[in-house]
């Protein structure tokens, strides 16, 4: 079975996406639902679509619905409903309509499709958590995922919606929807073409700059001097110092607490966004669009935007990195969205980190691992990239825990010359040491890593070498029994 930690990475990561309300009844669902899947990799469309299968199937109905509505027919009925709280609902309340407006509608699509009592089915769906009431006699859907979910299945039932969703920037007012829909309709190459000529509108510009000046990249993200990294500065005992089991549950349980509870649905600005003003939001639905297209069959159009992806996603940090220093500068003071407790020079450190991480939750995927491997093999070949870049596919597909992938970061961290690269890995290797339920060997081998780059660093001498790793083996194995 799954383990505890992927497990609670799963939960964690559907709470945040979703918004979920952190119920007993959705946590448990949500739970049984990876273990039923086992090591299956889940995109969040078809999560969502296994909960609400869950939602309205594995109860009695009283015999409300016949046996010829089944669960596709409810959820398109439900995609209807969507479409029509999104043209007339009350935008500031969460898209509710009146009941009795819903109840016509309802009687209009159902009376041709199912000879049960329209009105009984809305209860039901209102019963059943996915519809709920609002301010009185108004109704919306319970969550803004549902919203978001049923939505999406409408952009693949009406041709005239799918043309006007793609229509200028109207796309970003629908970018969780697209999410969804591309997560179902993992063949669609007209979306990954589209969010990749938006991510050239948005980027292109830049990403040239960054293409024709790779070798900048690394000289700008470069630490000056090693004792001023985050690798050199841990000191060897907070290595060995690995959380046990009920340490690592105990932060899971306060991030889980912590997700916030996503009610209200958010209002569509109605083209007040722009592609060139938007560009975080455009990279994340490139990188969720990405993800989700294992069905296309043109092999060169994902390997092409893979790379597109992650060369935009340097211009961002770089742009963002600049901005941040530039503020600091002036104001000597971080903007509102920085945490202030944070040593300024540090966070410049981390930044590249960041991204990778950011990257990797967007678009990381076993499905995606025959892409990863193939910009692997073709950067050991290219001179024309920054080390950077390579840095970012060689820990995405680390992350997914690709085959052979040790070895993969054992290469890396032999062939890098640059201190802020070591840096970098030494942070993401002793994330898997700590936080991964990882064999005996497997922990050895990255022991025999984060010490190589503490050696290259400077900071630890080599008759400690043996004891360092022994050490912390024998703590190891004393908690395992």
């Amino acid at each position: 079975s799954i383990d505890f930690q992927e497990n609670m990475e799963k939960l964690m990561k559907s709470f945040v996406d979703f918004g979920l309300p952190k119920t007993p009844l959705s946590v448990t669902m949500f739970l049984w639902i990876f273990e039923k899947q086992e090591k299956r990799p889940l995109n969040n469309s078809v999560l969502v679509e296994i909960f609400i299968d869950n939602l309205l199937e594995k109860t009695s109905f009283d015999n409300i619905y016949s046996e010829t509505f089944d669960f596709k027919n409810k959820q398109r009925f439900l995609s209807f409903i969507s479409k029509f709280m999104k043209d007339h609902g009350d935008e500031d309340l969460s898209y509710s309509v009146n009941y009795i407006a819903l109840l016509n509608f309802a009687d209009e699509y159902l009376k041709k499709r199912f000879p049960g009592k329209p009105q009984n089915v809305l209860d039901d769906l209102i019963k059943r958590g996915v519809l709920c009431y609002e301010d009185g006699n108004l109704v919306r859907f319970k969550s803004a995922f549902f919203f978001h979910y049923f939505l999406a299945l409408h952009i693949d039932y009406d041709a005239d919606f799918k043309r006007h969703v793609l229509i200028g920037d109207n796309y970003l007012d629908y970018t969780e929807e697209i999410g969804y829909y591309t997560g179902l309709k993992r063949d669609d190459i007209e979306m990954l073409n589209f969010t990749q000529s938006k991510l050239h509108e948005a980027f292109g510009e830049f990403n040239s700059i960054i293409t024709q000046h790779h070798e900048k990249i690394d000289e700008v993200l470069e630490t000056k001097q090693k004792s001023q990294t985050l690798a050199f500065q841990i000191p060897n005992d907070k290595l060995e110092n690995k959380p046990t089991a009920a340490q690592i549950e105990e932060v899971y349980d306060n991030q889980l607490l912590a997700i916030p509870e996503q009610k209200n649905i958010p209002k569509k600005s109605g083209n007040n966004y722009t592609t060139k003003k938007n560009t975080a939001l455009v990279l994340k639905l490139a990188c969720n669009v990405l993800k989700n297209s294992e069905d296309i069959d043109d092999f060169d159009a994902k390997t092409l935007a893979y790379k597109n992806t992650l060369i935009s996603s340097i211009s961002s940090m770089i742009r963002e990195r600049d901005a941040l220093i530039i503020y600091y500068a002036k104001y000597k003071t971080y903007p509102d969205h920085i945490p202030k407790n944070i040593d300024f020079h540090l966070l410049i450190q981390i930044i590249p980190l960041f991204y990778q991480v950011v990257i990797y939750d967007w678009l990381g995927s076993l499905k995606l691992k025959p892409v990863i491997i193939d910009k692997l093999n073709k950067d050991k070949l290219t001179l024309n990239i920054s080390k950077y870049e390579k840095f970012l596919s060689v820990f995405i597909y680390a992350d997914v825990k690709g085959v052979d992938y040790p070895q993969k970061i054992e290469e890396f961290v032999k062939n890098s010359d640059y201190i802020y690269l070591k840096n970098l890995s030494f942070l993401k290797i002793l994330s898997y040491y700590h936080l991964r339920n990882n064999t005996a060997e497997l922990d050895k081998r990255y022991l025999t890593l984060l010490y190589k780059i503490k050696k290259d660093l400077g900071q630890t001498n080599k008759q400690g070498k043996f004891q360092f790793i022994k050490n912390i083996i024998a703590k190891k194995k004393k908690e395992e029994k």
